[in-house]
Formats: structure tokens, C-alpha cells, sequence
């Protein structure tokens, strides 16, 4: 299976990858949107802690893919609309979660592409100004060698940090 219209964020740049009343009605849904997403996540998610947030205040939220949900237990989990940073591009073509993604908002990614990460940065930048927060994995995917904790992790969460003093 093919998603058509997902393929379109692979050429959107920073004004075309989302509209200013989608980043709105993404932060005024966020509650039913987590619900709904939890409804649809397999695993349990079990929160044994979660830090006193500022309401009005944008977050970079950075975390180590662990299995093949982590990322919709987290965006059900955070008490917040977080746009998802994606890199993996053929299951955002063939994967019919990404639909979700897209619904949640997502800033797409091709982690091989320096002008991709680039702009990505700058569109996530964006979503953070305009109140929204952020959820990305900085080492990019999944880890799948055996000697190495993790794979090298791209710098995006720091230059956005240090940028905007998030």
C-alpha cells in the first residue's frame, strides 16, 4: 500500500509543511487527540513520573526509540501537542500509521539529506514560536548494533534549545 498525499511532505518547505490554523487546532485538540491515540496503541503506557510543565510554554521533547510504539506512547503520553519530527521515509509512504502522524503534526525528515535536516530544523523552529512543542529522537532510528548503546545523535534539539533558550 501506497499513502497518497504523504509523499508531499518530502518537497514541502517551511510555509507548505503546515498551516498556521492547523498549529492551532493541533494545541486546542490535544486532549481528545491523546486519548484517541492511546485507544489505538497496543502496549500500556505506564507513567511513573511527569514533571510540572508550564501551559504556555513550547518544549523540545527528546527520546531514544525503545520499541515499535514509542512514539505514539509518548505523543498520548505528554500533556501537550508535540509535532513529530519523521525520518523514516518508505514508512511514511507504505505504513498507514503516518496518517496519525500527519493528524498529530509532523515535520518530515530524510536524515541523509543535509538540506532535509536543515529544514527541518527551521520548520520545527517554527512550530516551537508558534506555541507548540516538539518531539523528535535525536539518534534518528532504531539502534541495530550490538556493541554501540545508541547510533550517533544529530544536533537539532541543541541548536533549537540554544536558539530559542527553550
Amino acid at each position: 500500500m501506497i499513502n497518497p498525499g504523504l509523499n508531499r511532505f518530502e518537497k514541502a518547505d517551511i510555509n507548505s509543511f503546515t498551516t498556521d490554523i492547523g498549529i492551532k487546532i493541533r494545541k486546542t485538540i490535544t486532549r481528545p487527540w491523546r486519548g484517541l491515540v492511546k485507544c489505538f496503541t497496543k502496549r500500556k503506557t505506564i507513567i511513573e513520573k511527569y514533571p510540572k510543565l508550564d501551559k504556555n510554554k513550547a518544549y523540545i521533547f527528546a527520546a531514544n526509540h525503545f520499541f515499535d510504539e514509542d512514539a505514539t506512547s509518548i505523543i498520548s503520553a505528554i500533556d501537550r501537542n508535540a509535532y513529530l519530527l519523521h525520518g523514516s521515509t518508505h514508512q511514511m509512504g507504505h505504513n498507514p500509521m503516518f496518517y496519525a502522524a500527519y493528524l498529530n503534526g509532523m515535520i518530515y525528515v530524510d536524515r541523509l539529506d543535509n538540506q532535509s535536516r536543515k529544514a527541518a530544523v527551521s520548520k520545527m523552529e517554527r512550530v516551537l514560536k508558534a506555541g507548540n512543542s516538539v518531539l523528535l529522537f535525536p539518534e534518528g532510528g532504531y539502534n541495530n548494533t550490538e556493541n554501540q548503546l545508541i547510533t550517533p545523535l544529530f544536533s537539532s534539539s541543541y541548536i533549537l534549545s540554544k536558539k530559542l533558550e527553550v
